[in-house]
């Protein structure tokens, strides 16, 4: 159990490390500028993705039935903080650009790949 933890924690971390690096470079090589914080996008759905993917192996080893729900229940519950915390301010009154929207979408998809995977690989072991 607690490699599966630390495995697909450090996929997360490692992977994101990554991923943030080639896309703040993509960025710069195109002057872009984001009316929000890339890093502040990355840390959150880290952030996020470390405590589903914690919260999801603790669920597993209490009750192994109910974890894919407390996956859909982390989902839910994250998308509802990223809206209040970043598009609660003046990000939802902005007009964002394509570019400004996968700078969103990227770390979101990457992030939720992880947790998917991580909860598909533990409810095959059940």
């Amino acid at each position: 159990m607690k490699e599966h933890l630390i495995k697909y924690n450090l996929v997360s971390l490692i992977g994101g490390f990554v991923i943030f690096f080639i896309h703040y470079f993509v960025l710069q090589m195109f002057d872009n500028k984001l009316p929000f914080s890339l890093i502040g996008v990355y840390l959150f759905f880290a952030i996020a993705a470390f405590i589903i993917i914690s919260g999801i192996e603790y669920l597993f080893k209490i009750m192994p039935a109910t974890a894919g729900y407390g996956f859909l229940v982390g989902v839910f519950l994250k998308m509802g903080v990223f809206m209040v915390v970043f598009l609660g301010g003046n990000l939802a009154e902005l007009k964002l650009s394509l570019i400004h929207k996968l700078s969103i979408l990227i770390p979101l998809f990457f992030f939720m790949s992880i947790e998917a995977l991580s909860v598909i690989k533990r409810l095959k072991k059940a």
